[in-house]
């Protein structure tokens, strides 16, 4: 009777020792991993004034100088199709277009006492044609562009002015 006694007393302490022993802290739940705020995509890098701008077919177009005067903007641009393998046709009213950054259109200036040619026509396989573009640029902000296509379905090119 001794064994049991002693044996219940020595049950009943583990459960007493049991329930007074503290209760292991709860682990906390990971806290979850941010997802990255997703990257804008980086802006195409611009050619600018006196770069070599490649417009398919072993074309090219190069703004060779751009001038700021009288709230005019003066662009003057070479079409070089000395390596194309088809006649490119050139419009300075459609095939050009100026904005700032803002995406305000510039107005062409068509007066007619120019003293300049415009590039307008055809620019032959193995042949080149410059001329000077002029832009109403007063009602414009800043970043100013010119963009050039000779083909809608081509896209266009784009090429930074400032």
């Amino acid at each position: 009777m001794r064994k049991a006694y002693v044996a219940g007393l020595f049950l009943a302490t583990l459960l007493v020792l049991g329930a007074c022993a503290p209760t292991p802290a709860p682990t906390p739940a990971p806290a979850p991993t941010p997802e990255p705020e997703p990257m804008p995509p980086p802006e195409p890098s611009l050619s600018g004034v006196g770069e070599m701008v490649d417009i398919g077919k072993g074309a090219f177009i190069t703004v060779e100088s751009f001038e700021k005067r009288d709230g005019l903007g003066f662009i003057t641009v070479l079409i070089d199709n000395s390596a194309g393998s088809g006649d490119i046709r050139i419009s300075f009213l459609t095939s050009f277009v100026v904005e700032d950054k803002e995406g305000s259109m510039a107005g062409v200036d068509t007066s007619a006492d120019r003293d300049y040619p415009t590039p307008d026509g055809a620019v032959l396989a193995g042949d080149k044609l410059r001329g000077t573009l002029v832009y109403r640029l007063a009602p414009l902000g800043e970043g100013l562009t010119l963009y050039y296509t000779h083909d809608l379905s081509q896209g266009y090119v784009r090429i930074a002015l400032e």
